[in-house]
């Protein structure tokens, strides 16, 4: 009876403890054990911490059960400059307008966006996500990344310029940096006399 009770004894520690569920964190998959109770419990023990923005299903309350798939995707990072300002803000956004729109920027007819930089429509999607190089040294999970790299748009905002060309002034609303651009971006041409 020793021996048995030692050997079945033996077996339960080989047995794997807990259950297996599978967590998704922003495309990254891995297979799993635990013993916690409840998703906001594994959460904890996996040292993901979310945001408001993040997106989880099942809620954190769902108890754990054999075979439960975990889904995270955190929201993607941004920093919109406007009117002097920065807002920095987390969007699942997947074009130009939804990052303003999370940031609460509204645009004028005539307004421009730049993102990196570069003109971009407000239905122009947006890159690639981005990550700088992996962490060197050891990584618990495959999501155990550094974040995202931000998104980074800048708003121009179109300045009124009246033009009296001597018949009845009018006003053109511009972005252009000089006089020139200004008026080269209306089709109006000067000529030397």
């Amino acid at each position: 009876l020793l021996v048995l009770g030692a050997s079945l004894g033996g077996a339960s520690l080989l047995a794997p403890e807990g259950m297996q569920v599978t967590v998704t964190v922003d495309g990254y998959t891995e297979t799993l054990r635990t013993t916690g109770e409840d998703v906001a419990s594994l959460l904890d023990d996996l040292n993901l911490a979310l945001t408001e923005e993040d997106r989880l299903s099942p809620s954190p309350q769902t108890p754990l059960q054999d075979g439960l798939s975990i889904e995270v995707e955190r929201a993607r990072p941004a920093i919109v400059s406007a009117d002097g300002a920065l807002y920095s803000v987390r969007t699942h956004a997947a074009a130009v307008a939804g990052v303003l729109t999370s940031a609460g920027v509204r645009l004028a007819g005539a307004d421009q966006v730049l993102l990196d930089g570069e003109r971009v429509g407000l239905t122009d999607p947006l890159p690639p996500l981005e990550r700088p190089a992996d962490r060197i040294g050891y990584k618990r999970h495959a999501w155990d990344v550094p974040g995202a790299v931000p998104v980074r748009l800048s708003v121009r905002r179109a300045s009124p310029v009246t033009v009296d060309d001597g018949s009845v002034p009018y006003t053109l609303y511009t972005t252009a940096p000089t006089v020139g651009e200004a008026l080269a971006e209306a089709q109006l041409s000067l000529y030397l006399g």
